[in-house]
């Protein structure tokens, strides 16, 4: 079965346990078949759900999730594929989801022929002792950060080549993170009222971290320490997502009840991670986006009514695509260097991210959202830029069409399937249209 969800399209492949996992490719055909190579493609399902890494053989190879959906080809020396000759590992690291989600699309093996490869009549019986250490070395890594997950993401999130980038001060303050997320299960030996106040003083400082312009590695400590510590006082999950999307769009709300909103999201980058962060809310939690959206009028500072604060939400962000797409120059040769403007690959991706925050706000608030929503594909779609009409076009296509899930519980071989298919067919007057 998971061979069959790797190679067919549309098709995934999700880990939810924290420390990635180790993919063993097994070469069926050895006697006559060489592996050569592999392409893992990545980012189809969900750009934030992608792995950080993969190693083969020793060998890293990091991904980057601003390029957006990618394949990555490994390819294997003539020394690995000897080693590779029967099977090899692909370990596929954690992603940065927060809910140690890891997402694989696609994988593929190349390979030749041993007549083409020119397998040598005497291998080397070190290369293969070498394979067989490395297998039990990686079967030996995985086996130890499943029993130790805390001391493997620790070494996932701090790698020693990022620290390195940072200066002392910021690697202060992630070691600082890391001691006070272990020190959170001695809290039952304070008193009350110093366990209250340590409490306040671990959500006030390490919010406040979310909205500066902080290095990746504190951002993502910061929100570790918080979700160790919204773990450790609840059994759910739940308060740590409520207190993150509120301190988001109490944030929000504060830039947008500013009347230079625009001068504020001046750049690409922080557009996208606006787009980014109120996707994840309005997948997974629409409901806070009326909770804690509060935007006051630029004239007043009282606050308006949850309708009102739709109708300058929905519009505000077409209106802050439409001012980075004015910041292009007439002539591309002129672009600024310090000043980067958009590219299309960069709209094709954000266009597609606010089409699904405008669905899922239109499928949860059809009575406030629905005509917000329809008057900005409007303005979109009639765009001057026939690029940014074909890629609405294509971005409204995909969410408008129904979603086909196949459950199949066995796949054994294909006559289990024409079982399956005829079984369907005999029983399909029963089932309700």
């Amino acid at each position: 079965q998971l061979k069959l969800r790797l190679s067919t399209p549309g098709l995934f492949v999700a880990n939810v346990r924290t420390g990635g996992f180790t993919l063993e490719v097994i070469n069926k055909d050895s006697d006559n078949m060489v592996m050569t190579g592999v392409r893992i493609h990545v980012g189809s399902y969900s750009m934030d759900k992608c792995p950080q890494y993969f190693e083969v053989f020793g060998r890293t190879i990091y991904t980057n999730s601003s390029q957006g959906p990618r394949f990555y080809d490994i390819c294997l020396t003539r020394e690995e594929s000897i080693q590779a000759e029967k099977k090899f590992n692909i370990f596929i690291a954690q992603s940065s989801d927060t809910n140690h989600v890891t997402v694989i699309d696609d994988v593929k093996v190349y390979g030749k022929t041993k007549e083409e490869f020119q397998w040598p009549d005497d291998v080397d019986a070190s290369l293969l002792a070498s394979a067989t250490t490395a297998g039990a070395l990686i079967t030996t890594t995985a086996a130890a950060a499943s029993a130790n997950g805390y001391l493997h993401s620790f070494r996932q999130t701090n790698d020693e080549k990022e620290l390195a980038t940072l200066c002392l001060p910021d690697r202060l303050l992630v070691y600082s993170m890391q001691v006070l997320i272990s020190s959170l299960s001695l809290h039952h030996n304070l008193d009350e009222q110093n366990r209250a106040k340590l409490n306040s003083d671990i959500v006030q400082y390490t919010s406040h971290m979310f909205h500066m312009s902080l290095p990746s590695q504190i951002q993502r400590s910061s929100r570790q320490l918080l979700k160790e510590f919204f773990s450790f006082i609840s059994s759910s999950d739940f308060d740590y997502y409520e207190h993150i999307d509120r301190l988001q769009l109490t944030f929000l709300s504060q830039c947008f009840s500013s009347e230079n909103y625009l001068e504020l999201f001046n750049d690409t980058d922080t557009y996208e991670y606006l787009l980014l962060s109120l996707l994840s809310i309005t997948r997974h939690r629409p409901h806070n986006i009326n909770r804690f959206l509060n935007i006051t009028s630029a004239q007043s500072v009282d606050v308006i009514s949850k309708s009102a604060s739709m109708e300058i939400f929905i519009p505000y962000l077409v209106n802050i695509f439409f001012h980075l797409l004015n910041q292009r120059p007439s002539n591309p040769l002129l672009e600024s260097v310090d000043n980067s403007s958009i590219d299309v690959k960069q709209i094709k991706k954000l266009l597609h991210i606010l089409v699904d925050i405008y669905h899922s706000l239109a499928l949860n608030e059809p009575q406030i959202c629905m005509n917000l929503v329809v008057d900005s594909y409007i303005r979109l779609l009639t765009y001057h830029d026939y690029q940014i009409n074909f890629t609405i076009k294509n971005a409204l296509n995909r969410c408008m069409q129904p979603k086909i899930q196949r459950l199949i519980s066995k796949l054994s071989t294909a006559s289990d399937l024409n079982q399956q298919e005829a079984v369907a067919e005999k029983h399909f007057h029963a089932l309700p249209l």
